[in-house]
């Protein structure tokens, strides 16, 4: 928790402006009307896991070249956590009340396309998926919407976290 402490102010930063640049993708896909359940949703995993690793070298570099396995991982879930955090509450924001149709819409779209693709299955359990696939999207909310968009961002970053923490974390070799 010490290194938390110790860099909170560039941790943050790091964060908000990762969280605005993930709201921004957003904000670029959204104007080019790009519907919520698009494969291009999808992209823009990259940013926190690029942020999660300026945070982390930079604890690393600011330590002296050494971070502890715990250090680093605490760090990098703080991270990522922040990151997340920030886009998906401006996406509910930016659902709920700038424009709240865009959901909708976006829904619908995502059924047609589900639809479509019904018309060319002849496999009864494909079929099947693709109906009750359908009936899910139609019954969900803004809210299960952005919850999801956390979980898209956080999990990716953690395991991002996993694998740097054990790349940058301190050699017992070097430990005397």
């Amino acid at each position: 928790m010490k290194i938390i402490n110790k860099y909170w102010k560039q941790l943050v930063l790091f964060s908000v402006v990762a969280g605005v640049l993930d709201y921004l993708f957003f904000c670029f896909l959204y104007s080019f009307n790009v519907k919520a359940f698009d494969q291009a949703f999808k992209l823009d995993f990259w940013i926190p896991l690029i942020f999660v690793f300026l945070s982390l070298y930079y604890c690393k570099k600011a330590e002296l070249g050494f971070i502890k396995f715990g250090q680093a991982m605490l760090v990098g879930v703080f991270t990522a956590f922040v990151i997340s955090l920030i886009p998906s509450v401006f996406i509910y924001i930016h659902l709920k009340f700038l424009d709240p149709t865009y959901y909708t819409e976006s829904v619908l779209s995502a059924v047609q396309t589900l639809k479509t693709q019904l018309k060319s299955l002849t496999d009864v359990e494909d079929i099947r998926m693709i109906k009750e696939s359908a009936e899910y999207l139609s019954t969900t909310s803004v809210e299960f919407y952005v919850f999801d968009e956390l979980i898209k961002l956080f999990l990716p970053s953690v395991l991002g976290t996993l694998i740097l923490s054990i790349l940058f974390r301190k050699s017992h070799a070097v430990e005397s």
